[in-house]
């Protein structure tokens, strides 16, 4: 059997709630973002990695996962859903995409 990759530290998820759009159930958000975190650890992913993620909705997985890959990592997010859809706070950050190059 191969052992586990070990994963980077990854943040508080009380510190990636304050990048997600939706505040509206915080208790429910921060159990979310633990159990988005313990998928990462269990996949093994490291940082560095090159991550891409289909159909990423929100944003919330993309969050966690742009956290676990450090800097040094990239996650393409890729989404086939027009434009126009999902919650308002998307509508106007789609003006305003965020890419972070070293």
């Amino acid at each position: 059997m191969a052992s586990p990759v070990s994963c980077v530290s990854l943040s508080p998820p009380e510190q990636l709630l304050a990048c997600l759009f939706d505040q509206t159930l915080p208790e429910h958000t921060l159990a979310a973002i633990d159990h988005r975190q313990q998928l990462i650890r269990a996949w093994g992913i490291p940082a560095g990695s090159k991550v891409v993620e289909i159909g990423p909705g929100q944003g919330d997985f993309t969050v966690a996962l742009a956290d676990a890959v450090g800097l040094d990592g990239r996650v393409v997010a890729v989404d086939p859903a027009p434009l126009d859809y999902g919650i308002f706070q998307c509508l106007i950050a789609e003006k305003h995409s965020l890419t972070l190059d070293s």
